[in-house]
């Protein structure tokens, strides 16, 4: 597959890891792999898409009811059918997204006097989740247990690739792994203790974890509140190719 976009191409590497979680809904055809795994987000939902002709409506329909994305390769993203068809079942493109992303060997952080811990076991997930929704992670306190179920069997693997990092009380964050590539999830530091070098340490955890895997680049897709923040840590700001993430009905 050809996606012409690191964000893209490590968040379709992400679907085809969630297919590894024992509740995970797959369903795989001829130029398509959907995973549903029932938590609350349209990065834990979604239909990979390499070929023109897909059952587009039996997909949707299929992921209803949960927000969840639809990508596009580079090769099909413009076919007139597809896009109409997307389009017709409800789905609404991407149009104005950023990526941003960095060469590791271009990065060096001093290490920070900052313990940071990571989820090895189901107390660990518990806890990152604790700190997450207090945090406002979850609109509904019913929206954790999906989550919880699927980090569970994600980032307890002895091979995980999800790994979750908690700094104390105050900060967390989130990565995951690919081939040669590291998606920066998640980095939350609260408002009390911020300006204190808490988040450059989990940026520095994490990029070390990923040169130790054998990762050469780290992408993210960044918040309002993490944009300047990865600039200063020497990340490059790019559009993401419009019209190549759709969002489906929910």
């Amino acid at each position: 597959m050809t996606w012409g976009s690191p964000g893209l191409e490590m968040q379709a590497e992400y679907f085809a890891h969630l297919r590894e979680a024992p509740s995970a809904d797959v369903r795989e055809g001829d130029g398509y792999v959907a995973v549903r795994t029932g938590a609350a987000s349209n990065t834990e939902n979604g239909v990979v898409c390499s070929g023109a002709d897909v059952p587009v409506d039996e997909l949707v329909d299929r992921l209803r009811g949960a927000p969840a994305s639809w990508l596009c390769t580079e090769d099909v993203h413009d076919d007139a059918l597809l896009v109409s068809a997307l389009v017709a079942a409800g789905c609404r493109p991407e149009t104005a997204s950023w990526e941003m992303w960095a060469s590791l060997d271009a990065i060096e952080l001093p290490a920070r006097d900052v313990a940071v811990r990571v989820a090895e076991d189901e107390a660990g997930v518990a806890a990152w989740l604790d700190l997450a929704a207090s945090n406002g992670w979850f609109d509904d306190p019913s929206e954790r247990g999906p989550f919880e179920r699927l980090y569970r069997e994600l980032a307890l693997r002895d091979d995980a690739r999800v790994v979750l990092y908690r700094a104390g009380e105050d900060a967390f964050a989130s990565a995951f792994y690919g081939d040669g590539t590291v998606l920066l999830t998640q980095l939350v530091v609260v408002e009390r203790a911020r300006r204190r070098g808490i988040g450059t340490e989990l940026a520095r955890v994490r990029l070390e974890e990923a040169r130790r895997r054998g990762c050469a680049r780290a992408v993210l897709s960044p918040s309002r509140e993490g944009l300047a923040f990865y600039q200063r840590l020497g990340f490059a700001l790019a559009r993401t190719p419009p019209g190549r993430w759709f969002y489906l009905p929910c």
